[in-house]
C-alpha cells in the first residue's frame, strides 16, 4: 500500500474570546413523533467542551436552547457562539431556527450557515444538488406511496430510507430490498411510520468511507479519509451503518465494527475521495464543518451517500461512542481543544451567507407545521412548490388537487403547510416552475399557510417520479447523470 499520509497542521492560536456554547436542552421537548427513537444528548457532555476551551484561555458559558427560550438569542452577547444545537424541528429540537437567529444578529458562530443546513438536511435536495454538480451518487428517486410505479432504470438490489430523517432512523436490514414485493412493503413502512416520502436508491456494494471537512469555499480542507469496517455480527447481513450500529447499545452491531484512519487507500484513490468530498461539500454551499459519507465501489468510484452539515462531535472512550468527525481529528493528532479551535477559526472567517434557509419545520401539538425563518416581503418567493407526484386519491395525506381535478403529492415542506382561507403564501406559476410566493408581509417565526382548496395550475403534466444520480454499473447501463 502506498503512503498516502499528508501533513495537517494544528489550528493556530486565537485571542481569548467570550464564548457562549449553545446546546439542545432535551429536558424540554415535545414528544410523540418517530424521532423519539433517537437518543437524547447528554445534558452534561458540554461541560467537557467548556473545560477544553477554557484550557485555551477562553471564557465560556453554556446555554441550553429549546423552543420556549429561543427569544434569548435575540439579546445574546458573545464574541463567538459555539453552536451545538442540531435539530430538524420534527424531532422537537430547534436547529435551523438557532442558526437563523444567529445570522439575523450578525454573531460569529461555528457550524453550518442556514443555507447549507437546510440543503443538507433534505436527502432529495442534496441528491438534486449533487446531480447538478455531476458528483457521483447512487441512482435514485422518491416514492411518495407504495402504489407509485418504479422507474425502469432502477434495478435491484435497492436501498430504501426515509426522505427526511437523520441518525440512520428508519435504516435496518430490511432497508435493502431485492424484489418488487420487498420494495413495496418497505416503502409502505417508511411512508406510514415516518410520514415522509421513501427515498429509493441503487444499492452500492463496497467500502464505507467518510471524510471530514472544515471551512468553506476555497478555504475548505478535507481531512484524511476514514474507513468503517464490519465484524462478524455483519456476516451474511448488509454491511451498513444502521440505526442499531449507531444507537442501540444492546445490539451486536453497535460494537462489532472497526475504524481505520487514515483509510488504507492507494494515493490515487485517496486523492479522488478527498476531491469528490470537497466537490460535494461545495455543491451544497458547505461551510463551518461537515462530513461526507461514501461507498467506494469495486472499480474505485466514490459514491456520495450523505453530506452531513454539523455532523456529530460526540466524544467517548471507545469508537462506538464517538462521532466519526472527532475520530478523524484524533487521527491527525488533534485533541478536543484543537478540534474546537479549528471550528472557531472557520466560524470567524465565514463570509456573509449567500443563501439562507426559507423556512423550518416543527413538530408542534401533535402535528407538523412550517414557520418563516426571516421576515418575508410581499411578493417574495420562498421556494419552488414541487416536485409534484401523482397521488392515489385526494384523500391521501397532504395531497393537493390540480385544475383538472387530479390529486397530487408535493414537496413535504409544502405538504405540511397549514390550511387557511386567507393564506400568507400562494402558488405562482412562472414559466416551467410553480413557486410559493408571499401574499402579504410575513414576520420571522410566523406560521406559514396555504389555501388547499385552490386548485393548482401546474406548468407541466404530472408524471411518475424521475430518477436522479449516477448509475453505478456501466456494463448494464451508461454511467451518466440524469437531471430531475
Amino acid at each position: 500500500m502506498e503512503d498516502t499520509s499528508y501533513a495537517v497542521e494544528k489550528p493556530g492560536p486565537i485571542p481569548a474570546l467570550r464564548i457562549v456554547l449553545l446546546f439542545n436542552d432535551t429536558s424540554v421537548v415535545e414528544r410523540g413523533n418517530p424521532s423519539d427513537a433517537l437518543p437524547d444528548a447528554d445534558l452534561n457532555s458540554h461541560q467537557e467542551i467548556v473545560h477544553a476551551l477554557e484550557s485555551r484561555g477562553h471564557t465560556v458559558s453554556a446555554l441550553g436552547i429549546h423552543y420556549e427560550n429561543l427569544h434569548l438569542l435575540d439579546t445574546l452577547e458573545a464574541d463567538f457562539v459555539l453552536n451545538l444545537c442540531d435539530g430538524t424541528g420534527l424531532d422537537g429540537h430547534p436547529g435551523l431556527e438557532v442558526v437563523a437567529a444567529l445570522e439575523r444578529r450578525g454573531l460569529p458562530f461555528s457550524g453550518a450557515s442556514s443555507g447549507f443546513y437546510f440543503t443538507s438536511s433534505g436527502k432529495w435536495r442534496t441528491k438534486r444538488r449533487l446531480a447538478t454538480a455531476r458528483v457521483p451518487a447512487p441512482f435514485g428517486l422518491l416514492l411518495p406511496s407504495p402504489d407509485v410505479p418504479l422507474h425502469g432504470a432502477l434495478k435491484f438490489p435497492l436501498f430504501v430510507k426515509p426522505r427526511d430523517a437523520y441518525g440512520s432512523l428508519g435504516v435496518d436490514e430490511a432497508s435493502l430490498v431485492h424484489n418488487e414485493d420487498e420494495l413495496r412493503a418497505r416503502v409502505a413502512y417508511v411512508v406510514e411510520t415516518f410520514g415522509t416520502d421513501a427515498l429509493v436508491e441503487e444499492y452500492i456494494a463496497g467500502r464505507e468511507i467518510a471524510v471530514a471537512l472544515i471551512g468553506g469555499g476555497d478555504k475548505a480542507i478535507a481531512l484524511p479519509p476514514l474507513e468503517v469496517t464490519f465484524g462478524k455480527a455483519y456476516d451474511g447481513k448488509p454491511k451498513i451503518r444502521s440505526y442499531a450500529t449507531k444507537h442501540d447499545t444492546t445490539s451486536d452491531y453497535y460494537r462489532d465494527f472497526g475504524i481505520v484512519c487514515p483509510a488504507e487507500l492507494d494515493a490515487e484513490t485517496d486523492k479522488r475521495v478527498r476531491q469528490v468530498a470537497l466537490q460535494a461539500y461545495r455543491a451544497l454551499g458547505g461551510d463551518g464543518y461537515g462530513r461526507v459519507d461514501f461507498r467506494l465501489s469495486a472499480d474505485g468510484t466514490p459514491y456520495v451517500l450523505e453530506v452531513n452539515a454539523n455532523c456529530s462531535l460526540e466524544e467517548g472512550e471507545s469508537p462506538e461512542d464517538c462521532g466519526l468527525f472527532p475520530l478523524i481529528c484524533r487521527a491527525v493528532g488533534w485533541d478536543s481543544a484543537d478540534m474546537y479551535q479549528a471550528l472557531i477559526h472557520s466560524g470567524l472567517e465565514r463570509p456573509a451567507p449567500v443563501t439562507k434557509a426559507p423556512l423550518a419545520m416543527r413538530w408542534h401539538q401533535g402535528r407538523t407545521t412550517a414557520h418563516a425563518l426571516y421576515d418575508v416581503a410581499l411578493g417574495e418567493r420562498l421556494l419552488p412548490f414541487g416536485p409534484v407526484y401523482p397521488a392515489k386519491s385526494i384523500h391521501t395525506l397532504g395531497s393537493f388537487t390540480t385544475v383538472d381535478g387530479k390529486p397530487v403529492l408535493v414537496e413535504p415542506h409544502v405538504r405540511h403547510l397549514d390550511h387557511a382561507p386567507d393564506p400568507n403564501l400562494v402558488p405562482i406559476r412562472d414559466g416551467t416552475t410553480l413557486w410559493l410566493e408571499a401574499a402579504r408581509p410575513i414576520q420571522a417565526g410566523e406560521l406559514l399557510t396555504i389555501d388547499r382548496r385552490a386548485p393548482l395550475d401546474l406548468p407541466h403534466p404530472v408524471t411518475r417520479p424521475r430518477p436522479v444520480g449516477r448509475m453505478a454499473s456501466s456494463t448494464r447501463r451508461r454511467d451518466r447523470t440524469l437531471q430531475p
